[in-house]
């Protein structure tokens, strides 16, 4: 039964570890609107227009993607992606006593400040 009960944990705990994650990108302006129809690129790969932008992107050690979003109006940003430690991989390597590689990563929401032009 303990055996049992110990390979459920480790089990949950691997299935936990995401070796990447859903980054959706949105553009506001200094005001706190919402600018839609904004271009984005992600490490040169479109990922469409906010804001329905949205790309799957690795969590490995060192690897936060280039993010450019540009629209008329506005001036063009290019900015590199804003990480964070993914606590559950962090806990599953700890536990296991074994170093991961995916314990940084890109935060899920991306949220992008965009500057009119006219300024």
């Amino acid at each position: 039964m303990k055996k049992t009960v110990s390979t459920i944990a480790a089990a949950a705990m691997l299935a936990a570890c995401s070796m990447s994650t859903r980054m959706n990108v949105s553009v506001t302006d200094f005001e706190g609107n919402t600018i839609e129809g904004a271009n984005v690129l992600v490490d040169g790969r479109s990922i469409g227009q906010t804001p329905d932008a949205s790309i799957e992107v690795s969590n490995r050690l060192g690897d936060l993607p280039m993010i450019r979003v540009w629209k008329d109006g506005y001036r063009p940003v290019n900015t590199q992606a804003t990480g964070e430690i993914k606590i559950s991989q962090a806990v599953t390597g700890v536990f296991f006593l074994i170093p991961l590689f995916w314990v940084y990563g890109p935060k899920a929401e991306q949220n992008i400040l965009m500057i009119s032009a006219k300024n």
